[in-house]
């Protein structure tokens, strides 16, 4: 079997380099969990609750990560605000 993977960056500390994919998670719905007013105090209440919403998501994520060798995952948080005028 052939399996095409990929990986986002190649981190290097000192002169040891490692392989690295870089994800985001979207809050689409603030009214439901706000992330502004969480993430400085509960940051795991809110990953807790985005791996409970979104378990198929990190599950491709860390499967992409494992067949391709990948060393390190980085999770970020984006935050949609909308303006309105």
């Amino acid at each position: 079997m052939i399996v095409r993977t990929e990986f986002d960056a190649i981190t290097a500390v000192g002169e040891q380099q490692s392989s690295t994919i870089i994800r985001a998670l979207n809050e689409f719905d603030s009214k439901a969990f706000d992330w502004k007013n969480k993430l400085d105090m509960a940051r795991g209440a809110v990953l807790a609750t985005e791996i409970k919403n979104n378990a198929l998501k990190l599950a491709r994520w860390t499967s992409q990560a494992l067949l391709g060798d990948v060393e390190q995952m980085k999770l970020g948080y984006v935050n949609h605000t909308f303006l309105s005028f």
